[in-house]
């Protein structure tokens, strides 16, 4: 067969640039990630870079990203040319971490994936060290009373004993 190319249809094509969240690096885990994931990190791993990037065909000399934790960041967070984010001392909970694209800073395409975080509560912030604290405390505190109303007791009786026998020598 005959193959034939038209570069002027070059000019009129859309072309499309697709966005991906392609790793993520944590104390605990260093990932490469194509899809949206779900990552689940321990209380102590608590800083997390996010690796993202575009692919792009397209002659635009700036790529504008905006980026969002979801759970932690309010709005999106505007940046120019940078491929990474890192969160530092993240508290424990879930996490969505989200990535969109603009050559033009006004319309944004989203990332093709999303990346999920579940950071554990640290056992000493679970209900159950709560509580069991608690009740060690009241306990220690009841055992404390307990012991002062009973030297309490023992000296009262030791002040009557001697009254009672200053006054039988009398």
């Amino acid at each position: 067969g005959i193959q034939y190319f038209d570069p002027e249809a070059l000019f009129h094509k859309e072309v499309r640039f697709t966005t991906l969240i392609h790793k993520i690096e944590s104390r605990d885990i260093v990932s490469n990630i194509a899809q949206t994931d779900t990552f689940h990190l321990s209380s102590a791993d608590r800083q997390i870079t996010f690796h993202f990037s575009t692919i792009d065909f397209s002659p635009f000399v700036r790529t504008y990203y905006e980026y969002k934790l979801e759970g932690l960041d309010p709005q999106w967070i505007r940046i120019v040319d940078q491929h990474a984010v890192r969160y530092n001392t993240l508290p424990p909970g879930s996490y969505t971490f989200k990535v969109r694209v603009s050559h033009d800073n006004r319309n944004w395409l989203d990332a093709e994936n999303e990346v999920f975080i579940r950071i554990a509560t640290p056992f000493y912030q679970q209900w159950w060290f709560i509580l069991s604290g608690l009740v060690i405390l009241l306990s220690g505190a009841l055992m404390g009373f307990r012991r002062l109303r009973q030297r309490q007791t023992e000296q009262r009786e030791m002040i009557l004993t001697e009254i009672h026998q200053k006054a039988i020598r009398r």
